[in-house]
């Protein structure tokens, strides 16, 4: 995400790109949920909704993993939306800082993806996809609507989630009660902090993970025991 902040301030066309190839990626990037076909196929509503084929060619991937690489598309998407600034190496001593960058969505496709979501009937899949989207995004939200902000976190949880209870508590659906019982825990949990009025936490999934260099054992002694 920060790669493509700061490419971006110089080929701002690049924004445009990367959202239509998450958009073609994964419909929950519209978000869009997709009807099933007249038709009543499996097979052809597995495909628009993005399942992918097992290596054999025959076989569609399980409904675990095609929940984590839609979440994975969704936290990436919102990452982007609430990137701000970017590293830079600053002379004359080179010490890496943060320089502050335009960035063309913004929190405000954030706000929006967020709305239309909530003016959507929820589906099995809606917990999955709001909690892959929410906790990357919450502390950029936060800031730029301080007021607005809780109460969208009050609507989902007195109006969408026990919406979202009617749509899967009927039937044996294990994933995705466990996604439900995730979100309600992280409602729960920042509705609670931003009632005590502290600041939300910047999310795990916009911070480069450090990379730490392997060992060295080039001019490791013969005599050395491993």
């Amino acid at each position: 995400a920060s790669v493509v902040l700061q490419v971006g301030e110089h080929h701002p066309r690049l924004w445009r790109s990367v959202e239509e190839q998450l958009r073609a990626a994964c419909c929950f990037v519209v978000p869009h949920y997709v009807r099933k076909p007249a038709s009543g196929d499996a097979e052809e509503w597995k495909l628009a909704l993005g399942y992918r084929k097992k290596a054999d060619g025959r076989n569609w991937e399980g409904k675990m993993d095609y929940y984590n690489r839609i979440s994975a598309f969704l936290k990436l998407y919102a990452v982007l939306l609430q990137m701000s600034s970017v590293a830079h190496f600053a002379p004359p001593s080179d010490e890496m800082q943060m320089r502050r960058v335009a960035n063309p969505l913004g929190v405000g496709a954030a706000w929006r993806w967020l709305a239309r979501l909530c003016n959507q009937r929820p589906q099995r899949v809606t917990s999955t996809i709001l909690l892959a989207f929410l906790k990357p995004s919450a502390a950029a939200l936060r800031t730029a609507y301080p007021r607005q902000f809780p109460k969208l976190l009050q609507l989902i949880s007195q109006a969408l989630v026990p919406k979202i209870h009617l749509a899967i508590d009927s039937e044996d659906l294990p994933e995705e009660k466990a996604a439900l019982v995730n979100l309600e825990s992280w409602l729960e949990s920042t509705q609670s902090t931003l009632q005590r009025g502290q600041p939300l936490p910047e999310p795990d999934d916009a911070e480069m993970p450090a990379f730490k260099e392997p060992d060295n054992t080039q001019e490791a002694g013969a005599t050395d025991s491993w």
